[in-house]
């Protein structure tokens, strides 16, 4: 993978508790070609290397939690990881929570998680509304 990231393969990619992710060109072509929306998960730093390509008409949203304590409460409540890996997500929910507050206008549409009925009404209608702006 790191090869193709070298070679210009990826409209984004990142390094994430010692695992590489990105998102391939071909794939994203892939899914336009058949007419399809395509619909990344990606960080911080992906969202704005991504942001960079005006040709993709990217829209950009942020799925956040209620407050980095609301955030702490879920990744431990889960038990799923250990302590550093915890601390290391912790870390990097208040650096994109920060980015949040201090880059008003970078994402389109951001949703509190607070609810997640409630939460994922507003991504439905997030995403239907992609239909109306052709």
């Amino acid at each position: 993978m790191s090869k193709d990231v070298a070679a210009g393969n990826f409209i984004e990619s990142a390094e994430f508790a010692g695992n590489l992710y990105g998102t391939s060109i071909a794939t994203v072509e892939d899914v336009a070609v058949r007419g399809k929306i395509c619909i990344l998960e990606i960080d911080l730093q992906g969202a704005q290397s991504v942001k960079k390509i005006d040709e993709l008409n990217a829209r950009f949203m942020f799925i956040r939690p209620l407050s980095h304590e609301v955030l702490e409460q879920r990744l431990r409540g889960r038990g799923t990881e250990n302590e550093d890996k915890v601390k290391e997500r912790l870390l990097v929910g208040k650096k994109e929570l920060d980015f949040l507050e201090t880059n008003p206008g970078f994402f389109e549409k951001v949703i509190v998680n607070d609810d997640l009925e409630t939460a994922y009404k507003e991504l439905k209608g997030y995403i239907a509304s992609f239909h109306t702006l052709s």
